[in-house]
């Protein structure tokens, strides 16, 4: 399949949206309908990984959901990880083997944890940093671990502004649209969530549109924004 015919987007319309993206991801795991979907200049190594780790982040997804609230992050860590692994085979730019992506876990998650203690000597998580993990010197850093890794996939030469920053935790709290009621309740209006603002706007025929709010979506410039979202202007 050429390049330019794989669309862009692909939009799930259900009423349990999990259970469909994975039904969706299911193309995945046979070797015939992955290489429909991605092209076949993929290996049968490379395919049968994909596979693999596809049951693997599903098991540890379907397993969280069902865990008390001590294990199931962790879970879900791992499902990540599992899923992060499908981005780095398959990456147009730089596709790794499964020989590849073990090297880099070998040398982490790529996230490093930085406690801090407040003026009265209380421990508070919102207040600790998270360090994206790189080696090199300024100037020439590398990432090192899984994150910065999967980041350079999905963001490009972007992500590489990021190695070796330290991010608050409570920032990466107000990353996350879950977290966003509590965030509100817990800690004031103030610490909504971080991510795009969007408004509603329906003409006379009952045709809704999503519009961005550039004013209130600090993450990056709007015209990124309209090149990487599928709002309408």
């Amino acid at each position: 399949m050429d390049g330019s015919e794989t669309p862009s987007l692909v939009r799930l319309k259900t009423d349990t949206p999990l259970d469909a993206m994975w039904t969706y991801f299911r193309v995945l795991e046979t070797s015939e309908s992955a290489q429909r979907l991605l092209g076949s200049e993929h290996s049968a190594e490379t395919l049968a990984a994909a596979r693999d780790t596809l049951r693997q982040a599903r098991s540890y997804f379907f397993s969280a959901r069902t865990s008390p609230m001590l294990t199931r992050p962790v879970l879900a860590y791992y499902g990540m990880i599992s899923l992060a692994k499908l981005v780095l085979l398959f990456d147009r730019a730089q596709p790794r083997t499964l020989s590849d992506i073990e090297d880099i876990e070998r040398k982490g998650h790529g996230l490093k944890q930085h406690d801090n203690l407040d003026p009265a000597g209380q421990f508070r998580l919102g207040d600790c940093t998270v360090e994206i993990t790189c080696d090199g010197k300024p100037g020439s850093l590398k990432p090192r671990g899984v994150f910065p890794h999967l980041a350079s996939c999905i963001a490009g030469s972007e992500s590489h502004k990021w190695l070796g920053e330290h991010v608050r935790v409570h920032r990466l709290f107000r990353s996350i649209p879950q977290l966003d009621t509590v965030m509100r309740e817990t800690l004031g209006s103030e610490n909504h969530f971080l991510g795009l603002a969007v408004g509603f706007h329906s003409d006379t025929k009952g045709h809704t549109d999503l519009v961005l709010n550039s004013r209130d979506s600090p993450l990056m410039p709007e015209p990124e924004l309209r090149d990487r979202v599928p709002y309408s202007p």
